[in-house]
């Protein structure tokens, strides 16, 4: 369709060329708001139930406008999670990491980016960050915790324990491989990890 000289892809655009559809505003103004108080990630929940939810006319434009303030704690965690303080992500990257944040909400709400026309930003490497955003997750542990878990553990085994102990660390050391199956009937004081 052609307005006003201009050859518009879609019908969508064309309206809003003629200014028929209604602006995202509203919408740009309450992000705005939000970022006065809220966090990047509250502000992505946020824009998805816009997306979901709301008439947005202009997903990529309020995308472009907003990315920043969506994005502003995303270099704060991913340098916790991969514990590196001298982390320096470029804009473009940042932006990508945003959108695969916002993919992420999508697809627990059963929706995706390609549902919004946002999809076009995203490239296979950022979803390839996706997939390894799941491994930070797994790996964002507190060392400090764990080490002190350890050594309360620890502290505690048995003799018997100790033996399993150490035959499992010399196998895993050593790289030889193994298979153990231990038992204990009820009652014999095991521990677990975050139990009552």
């Amino acid at each position: 369709m052609i307005v006003s000289g201009v050859v518009h892809s879609t019908f969508k655009s064309a309206c809003m060329e003629l200014n028929l559809l209604n602006d995202d505003n509203e919408w740009n103004a309450a992000l705005t708001e939000a970022f006065t108080w809220a966090l990047g990630s509250n502000l992505q929940n946020m824009y998805c139930i816009m997306l979901m939810f709301l008439e947005i006319t202009n997903s990529v434009d309020l995308w472009e406008r907003h990315w920043k303030s969506l994005t502003d704690d995303l270099l704060y965690q991913l340098r916790v999670q991969i514990r590196d303080n001298a982390l320096i992500l470029e804009d473009s990257e940042l932006q990508i990491l945003g959108l695969v944040e916002i993919e992420c909400i999508l697809k627990k709400n059963g929706r995706s980016l390609k549902q919004f026309s946002l999809m076009s930003i995203l490239t296979y490497q950022a979803m390839d960050m996706m997939a390894n955003r799941l491994i930070r997750e797994e790996l964002a542990y507190n060392c400090e915790l764990e080490l002190d878990l350890f050594n309360c553990l620890y502290s505690e085994l048995n003799h018997d324990q100790l033996k399993v102990y150490a035959t499992i660390m010399d196998v895993l050391t050593s790289n030889s491989g193994g298979l153990f199956f231990v038992y204990g009937s009820d009652g014999i004081g095991r521990h677990t990890y975050g139990g009552p």
